[in-house]
């Protein structure tokens, strides 16, 4: 497993900085698609991914992007990754 690690803050400001140095804290030895399933685990019909599409805003709640093949009618074709492929930390 390919832990996350923490990120370049200089230059960013403090109060952002501070806010990511939290987050990174709190996740710390975790990966992201495993944050991401405890996300929505904890939080499932919260909005986790919008994208804009044929003039409206289409969006995948966690629950959606959890379950194997969920919410997959619901992007427009021409915005779905290739089968098999991995984008936004879902598999399509």
């Amino acid at each position: 497993m390919i832990a996350m690690t923490s990120s370049d803050l200089s230059g960013v400001p403090a109060d952002v900085a501070a806010v990511r140095s939290s987050i990174e804290h709190e996740i710390a030895g975790s990966t992201l698609l495993t944050e991401y399933a405890e996300t929505g685990t904890q939080a499932p019909d919260v909005v986790a991914h919008q994208w804009l599409a044929d003039g409206g805003w289409q969006t995948l709640t966690y629950r959606q992007g959890v379950r194997p093949g969920a919410g997959r009618g619901a992007r427009p074709a021409a915005t779905r990754p290739a089968a098999g492929r991995v984008r936004g930390g879902l598999v399509a």
